[in-house]
């Protein structure tokens, strides 16, 4: 697959039904609220933004829970699996309970561009999320992942019967546009360099745990082309801009591993803003300081 450009136009690719693995899970909420509860904690980034969706199953009482097992179903996806195509029709939503998942758009010429990695708790399925149309994007089981599913037509029920569960799917709705509200506003105000500063540290606010001094190592292997999707740039532009930022001593990369030594430079390197190229016609003889194109 060709990486797509950050201003390329998105176009949605038709992709053929697939079939998943799945069987009757009546207790596959419980952990799924476990775990959601364990990543509950809410983080802000430089905009202020949730970092993390809110869990829709966490806030349900037992009763309620129960009620959603009745129609639940368990789903297992090994590694590099893909959970659901864009254009697919839409079948159900799922939550996952366990596991990592990527989600992309790809064009009609085959060009993908990462949107999100979706952690335990998280909805897939947005933003119909009762069924009906195609699936909007495409998500992809990046390592062994187990999530719930809830099909839209058996969803439309509950939300009419447990208020606190539409509340969930409301805040968890918001939250998706939240996100993808901040991943176009930064593709198209940022340089290349800042967006790839600005996503460094949100992976390591999501992924990331606190080492010696402060330092943050990213414990998820996220791969040099993985990065380039995320930030819209060529897997050796990124490799090279890593590079740069290990000889400023504010990354120190390895073998699968990356740790964040100076989140302040780090977030300072978010922060600059660069002027954005401009195109520019000359007539004959007009210097290079030529009026630029409407």
């Amino acid at each position: 697959m060709r990486q797509a450009s950050a201003y390329r136009g998105l176009r949605l690719l038709h992709c053929s039904p697939r079939r998943s693995r799945s069987a009757a899970f009546p207790d596959a909420l419980k952990p799924v609220a476990q775990s959601a509860e364990h990543h509950a904690n809410v983080r802000a980034n430089d905009e202020g933004a949730m970092l993390r969706q809110p869990s829709i199953i966490g806030q349900l009482s037992p009763g309620d829970r129960e009620r959603v097992m009745t129609v639940a179903r368990h789903h297992r996806f090994a590694a590099g699996e893909v959970i659901f195509r864009q254009g697919d029709p839409h079948g159900r939503i799922h939550i996952i309970e366990k596991g990592l998942v990527r989600a992309y758009y790809c064009s009609l010429a085959g060009d993908e561009i990462t949107l999100a990695y979706w952690l335990p708790g998280d909805l897939l399925g947005a933003p119909q999320v009762f069924g009906g149309g195609c699936y909007a994007w495409s998500c992809r089981a990046m390592r062994n992942t187990d999530t719930v599913g809830v099909n839209g037509s058996d969803l439309r029920e509950l939300v009419q019967e447990i208020p606190a569960l539409a509340l969930g799917i409301i805040e968890a709705l918001s939250f998706k546009v939240q996100w993808l509200s901040g991943f176009v506003q930064r593709l198209g105000t940022q340089g290349v360099s800042e967006r790839l500063a600005s996503l460094l540290g949100t992976l390591g606010k999501l992924h990331g745990v606190v080492i010696d001094g402060g330092a943050v190592a990213i414990v998820t292997p996220f791969t040099h082309e993985d990065l380039a999707t995320m930030v819209g740039a060529s897997r050796p532009w990124i490799t090279a801009a890593l590079a740069r930022f290990q000889e400023q001593g504010i990354i120190r990369t390895g073998k699968r591993k990356l740790v964040i030594l100076r989140p302040d430079l780090l977030a300072e390197a978010a922060m600059e803003h660069r002027p954005v190229a401009r195109r520019h016609r000359l007539a004959p003889g007009v210097p290079l300081t030529g009026q630029a194109l409407p």
